[in-house]
């Protein structure tokens, strides 16, 4: 039994609220809504970084302190006033943390003091730089630069300054250290003051120290000596003049910065050059070396003292993907913080890709479950439909997978292709090939073969450490390198070599060449990564838009529907392996709020009329076009992202701005049009289309009228399905209402907390909130949210009275029978004699179409759910009043009835239970 299948993890999470922290939102904000999320049934908070981050930061991923908590957010005693509260009533905190990187900031003690003392600084180890990996070379380039240095210069906007007591560059409004050997060259002079001179003389031997601790502290004292000396008008105006005199000097001062330890750069050059590794291609987030113990140890000194103090009561690792090698941290993590702490990993699995067994974690933030719910509510016999209206609108019948290449290999070589270079360096300093050997195979070929093995990885990263690799793995990287055997033959020889290299046996007592192929293979890993999440989620996303309803981070433009069975097997799996793993329906990363992409998946139930109304809208549109542009893959994007994200009617925002700053990102990330002239005419034919005058408007919102309700009938499914399938339902923060975000920063917006209060202390307060007449009242108001928000209160509530039925209760599918037998899904949970029987329709558009009624009309004819004989008892609504009477079916139409969704507790063991 794995520590996954064991029942540790803070007595059992029963949900998680996910809570973006920052400037706007602070803890004393979290605070104020406390009761609230404990009214509506939450019972842990989950909250994003809490150390500090750069200043203004709106998500705390790039933190430039682990030990301290941001003072943007509150102090560490709001915190703990915070989480007292919790654990007084029973509540609990899920903290995320970020061990992968952090910023590349001024503010960031750590990197400073590297970029002042290189090999000297007791941080030197700390980020993956040539001062602490092989797989770099040269001074820490610094590409953030929009002039070359020497213009800067020229133009007087790079300067030696004084600053806090030290001297630093000035350029871009950002300081960079001068390191300590530069003072003398900035302070030395002919006529400087003797307190001058005897001050160099002191640097002169502090440059002969070698110890980093030592170093740091003589470097501390001399400079607190020199802040000393500014007190002193004639030493200060020596120091000013000198500073002015440099910055006067363009040659100095250009040797001065050829003698730091970095190298300042432009922006643009990363792409190309790079010598540390960054987040994705995020230069401003450099990463760290979380193998090494001590940084192991530094980076999680606060959140070890938090968790052993009682504070907080579990972990979120971020981008675990990316560490050197998962499962080591993963277990160094499990031996500092005990058995019973919860913990989960930000892991993207693709469709048939399961989480390492001996991961010691409860599983994942949840994006499977996403996938899977997104894929039962899309109509999989519609697929072929929809590729082929999008083959004929766009004339590109490129594969998938052809697709999937492609953007890869842009995202590698153009934009990853400083790192590309260093693994092909790295492959030579490891020395996995001899000079012989390398003199045989054509001139940039290996660099070529490795960039095209990573490309066609199919999932984010494998995780092995040890070699010979084990089977699957190894027989995973076969079947790459035979594709690449075939796509390119003019690199087979080459091909052969790296094959060779990681899949050959050397010989046993070859120890220490295993070694250095383990380390050439786990740096590649955590590249493959970022390459994947940057080709696809970020690329690939917005160049697709056959439907964009699975653009979703762990879904696939690949995937296209999923059966009822299908999804029975997808669950039943998960409680066998992973019973305490999230499930998650919308994050701060998804591309798409959960119920925008619910009313996506109405299209391919209404396939024929989508088309007809798409077809219509190119020709009425025609003329808000300038010459033929925006093409038809960001016009069929615009259409989708309209209907998806169009607000609930009698509601009003900002949605013409969003809208537009949404386009203007998605042309970004496409990364195809990057010209301002396209930018342009795309944000001007949006703006036309939401323009309520044209005859545009009046179709679409007919269409729009058309769907909504079955879109709010796949929200009303999808919230139903994580809150009573196994697993520890996540609820982002808001999304008890609608959630009708698009991608960040839209889906960070405000939370009107004060009216979600309004509407639940309204509905508490309510004598008959379990009636059939409230659920259709609610029904009647559904555009304002609140019906999502009852059953969400309401499955909370469930789950609160009944923790061991939903986190080890058994699942088992429930056979429907009929004529829309296809349309229903059904299971059961049980746990001793306390069962739930949930049952949600599938696909309900298609079906009011072909009986051309609306949903309350919706005849379910002979569709019958069967329960086995021993379970022929009486029933009662977790939602409603209604009892059921022993039967051994119900039919889909008495279910029903009163409401879209059907969630029936065993009567007996309900009234014993309350």
């Amino acid at each position: 039994m794995t520590l996954s299948q064991g029942c540790f993890g803070m007595h059992n999470l029963i949900n998680t609220y996910r809570i973006q922290l920052h400037a706007d939102f602070t803890f004393a904000h979290l605070e104020a809504i406390l009761p609230y999320l404990r009214a509506l049934g939450v019972k842990t908070i989950y909250a994003s970084p809490i150390t500090e981050a750069t200043p203004g930061s709106e998500h705390g991923y790039d933190g430039i302190d682990p030990v301290r908590i941001a003072p943007d957010l509150g102090t560490r005693a709001d915190l703990e006033r915070i989480c007292q509260w919790l654990h007084d009533n029973d509540m609990q905190w899920l903290q995320d943390i970020v061990p992968n990187h952090m910023a590349f900031h001024p503010g960031n003690a750590w990197l400073t003091d590297v970029l002042e003392k290189g090999p000297l600084s007791r941080y030197a180890p700390y980020f993956d730089t040539a001062l602490a990996s092989d797989l770099f070379a040269g001074r820490i380039r610094v590409p953030f630069l929009t002039e070359t240095p020497e213009q800067l210069i020229d133009q007087h906007k790079l300067t030696l300054i004084s600053c806090d007591g030290r001297f630093a560059i000035s350029v871009n409004d950002t300081t960079y250290p001068l390191t300590p050997r530069s003072y003398a060259t900035v302070l030395a002079g002919s006529d400087a003051p003797d307190a001058i001179q005897q001050l160099l003389s002191q640097l002169t031997d502090l440059h002969r120290t070698e110890d980093a601790v030592a170093y740091a502290i003589a470097w501390d004292e001399w400079r607190e000596q020199l802040a000393g000396l500014t007190s002193n008008a004639v030493t200060n105006a020596y120091i000013e003049q000198r500073l002015h005199q440099t910055n006067a000097a363009p040659e100095q001062l250009r040797s001065i910065l050829d003698g730091q330890q970095y190298q300042l750069c432009l922006a643009n050059d990363a792409n190309q050059h790079i010598n540390y590794r960054r987040f994705f291609t995020v230069s401003d987030l450099i990463c760290l070396m979380m193998q090494n113990d001590t940084v192991f140890d530094d980076y999680h000194r606060l959140i070890f003292d938090l968790l052993k103090t009682g504070v907080i009561d579990g972990l979120r690792v971020d981008h675990v993907d990316g560490l050197f090698a998962p499962t080591a941290y993963l277990n160094k993590l499990r031996q500092a913080v005990g058995e019973d702490t919860y913990i989960v990993v930000e892991k993207i699995l693709q469709a048939d890709e399961s989480l390492p067994d001996e991961w010691p974690v409860a599983g994942t933030t949840g994006y499977e479950f996403l996938a899977a719910t997104n894929n039962l509510l899309t109509d999989e016999r519609q697929e072929s439909a929809f590729q082929q209206f999008y083959a004929e609108q766009t004339g590109d019948t490129t594969s998938l997978t052809d697709q999937t290449y492609g953007r890869k290999a842009y995202l590698l070589y153009q934009q990853m292709g400083g790192e590309l270079e260093n693994l092909t360096n790295y492959y030579h300093t490891l020395g996995l090939m001899s000079e012989a050997e390398s003199a045989e195979l054509p001139a940039g070929s290996l660099k070529l073969t490795i960039g095209e093995w990573l490309i066609r990885f199919p999932v984010y990263r494998y995780f092995g450490t040890q070699f010979p690799l084990k089977d699957a793995e190894a027989d995973a990287h076969q079947t790459i390198f035979a594709q690449i055997h075939d796509a390119r033959p003019g690199l087979s020889r080459t091909v052969d070599q790296l094959a060779e290299t990681l899949l050959g046996h050397s010989g046993a007592a070859d120890t220490e060449r295993r070694q250095r192929i383990a380390l050439f293979y786990q740096r590649c890993m955590q590249y493959a990564g970022p390459l994947m999440a940057k080709g696809v989620e970020d690329t690939l996303f917005y160049t697709n838009s056959c439907f964009i309803g699975h653009n979703e981070v762990g879904d696939s433009v690949e995937r296209f529907g999923l059966s009822a069975d299908g999804f029975h097997r997808f669950i039943q799996q998960r409680q066998q392996h992973w019973p305490l793993t999230m499930s998650t329906t919308a994050t701060h990363d998804t591309k798409r709020g959960e119920d925008v992409r619910a009313r996506l998946a109405v299209l391919p139930d209404v396939a024929d009329e989508w088309f007809a109304a798409v077809r219509s809208w190119q020709e009425l549109n025609a003329t808000a076009k300038t010459d033929d542009a925006p093409n038809f893959i960001d016009e069929y994007l615009i259409y989708q992202s309209l209907l998806g994200s169009y607000p609930m009617p009698g509601t009003e925002d900002d949605f013409a701005d969003r809208m537009q700053a949404f386009m203007e990102k998605a042309l970004s990330e496409a990364k195809r049009h990057t010209d301002d002239a396209y930018q342009q005419v795309t944000t001007s034919f949006t703006e036309q289309l939401l323009d309520k005058n044209r005859p545009f408007w009046s179709s679409f919102e007919s269409f729009y009228h058309s769907i909504i309700d079955f879109g709010i009938v796949n929200s009303l499914v999808q919230s139903t399905l994580k809150y009573t399938t196994p697993g520890v339902p996540d609820l982002y923060q808001g999304n008890e209402g609608w959630d009708l975000s698009m991608v960040d920063p839209d889906n960070r917006r405000p939370v009107p907390y004060e009216k979600l209060q309004r509407d639940l202390q309204t509905l508490l307060d309510r004598p008959d909130n379990t009636s059939d007449t409230c659920w259709r009242d609610l029904w009647a108001d559904r555009y304002s949210g609140r019906v999502k928000q009852w059953l969400t209160h309401q499955l909370l509530q469930h789950r609160q009275q009944h923790p061991a039925l939903f986190s080890t209760g058994a699942y088992t599918p429930v056979v429907v029978q009929g004529r829309y037998a296809a349309n229903v899904l059904a299971f059961l949970r049980t746990q001793g004699n306390t069962r739930l029987l949930v049952v949600v329709p599938l696909n309900v558009a298609r079906l009011c179409r072909e009986q051309q009624v609306y949903l309350p009309a919706l005849d379910w004819a002979d569709t019958t759910v069967l329960l086995p004989e021993t379970l022929s008892v009486q029933w009662t609504s977790c939602l409603t009043d209604a009892v059921f009477s022993a039967a051994d079916r119900y039919t889909a139409g008495s279910l029903f009835a009163a409401f879209p969704i059907a969630c029936l507790l065993n009567s007996s063991d309900r009234q014993t239970e309350s």
